[in-house]
């Protein structure tokens, strides 16, 4: 049985995606300084991946370690590729090459490689190991000091959040922890976001942690790890907290049970986005247009992933045949 309390988290999650993405492709603004754009992208993408560890625990238990990796790979690895393949012609905007295409592959649509990775690790350890969580802890410890080529950078960042999401469903923790912690954890949260600086977003300063560099940016990576945490605890903490309109409910409910095919089609749709770039006081973009245009690619995105889910083919080969994962 679905919980739609946990769709509801993915739909706002899927949602905030795509706004941060509209601040970014809409226009010509500093987004990287926009309050929004840091508001979103300083837990969504944390709080995305904690959802989707808390989901694949009952798979775990249910499933094998080979027909566990099987599926994930099935499910993740066709879209990742298939998808990536038509994504980043668009977005490089050159003649392409075959190592052009190699080398793009992990960075467009970034999560699901990162997804697939992070549910493969935390499977085999579970499996294999009497305490998984150490084998979880052991592999992120070994990949700090490589490089973040080759998407690592994202894994690196990614994987404890699904790993915490994970163990909090092994541990059988209910919403009343998180009332525990919401009130602390949106104190902390609003504290952090004030002292938020460009070097925090992975994009500018990675997450590589070697002997050479640690002083400098030990920091930086704790106070990441940190904010995503506090900030996806106060969303579910306020969120827990709210009733929300019937309709609203309902809208939130189908956008997460559509996320997989609203992800993709709306990275897809990013570079297109310039074409609804119209002057305006920032203000205005920020908190009205923007949002708008990210209900309207949502929505479009949403249907048009249930029209291809509709045919059984495209959807084994472009969704994994699990569009609601």
């Amino acid at each position: 049985m679905r919980n739609n309390f946990i769709d509801i988290i993915k739909g706002l999650a899927i949602y905030l995606v795509v706004w941060g993405h509209c601040l970014q492709f809409c226009g010509t603004i500093d987004f990287l300084s926009n309050p929004a754009f840091i508001f979103i992208y300083s837990f969504h993408m944390p709080l995305f991946m904690g959802t989707s560890g808390y989901l694949f625990y009952s798979g775990v238990q249910k499933r094998g370690l080979g027909e566990l990796v099987a599926t994930r790979i099935r499910q993740l690895g066709p879209p990742w590729i298939l998808w990536s393949v038509v994504a980043i012609p668009t977005y490089l905007q050159k003649p392409l090459s075959v190592s052009l295409y190699f080398n793009n592959l992990v960075l467009v649509l970034w999560f699901l490689p990162a997804l697939l990775i992070s549910s493969v690790v935390v499977a085999v350890c579970e499996k294999l190991l009497k305490y998984g969580w150490l084998g979880v802890l052991a592999f992120f410890i070994m990949l700090l000091p490589f490089p973040d080529a080759y998407g690592l950078v994202f894994l690196k960042f990614m994987l404890p959040f699904f790993a915490l999401g994970y163990y909090y469903n092994m541990l059988k923790l209910s919403t009343q922890n998180i009332d525990i912690l919401g009130g602390l954890s949106l104190l902390i949260f609003a504290v952090m976001l004030y002292f938020w600086k460009v070097e925090h977003y992975i994009y500018t300063s990675g997450m590589r942690l070697t002997r050479g560099n640690f002083t400098h940016m030990a920091p930086i990576i704790t106070y990441r790890y940190l904010i995503g945490l506090v900030g996806s605890i106060s969303f579910i903490w306020v969120l827990n907290r709210i009733k929300l309109p019937r309709f609203a409910s309902r809208a939130l409910i189908t956008a997460g049970r559509h996320t997989l095919g609203i992800y993709i089609l709306g990275v897809i749709l990013n570079p297109f986005l310039n074409y609804v770039n119209y002057p305006m006081p920032v203000l205005l973009y920020s908190s009205v247009y923007t949002t708008m245009v990210a209900v309207v690619v949502a929505f479009a995105t949403e249907q048009l992933s249930v029209q291809i889910q509709r045919v059984d083919v495209l959807n084994r080969l472009l969704f994994g045949a699990k569009v609601n994962r």
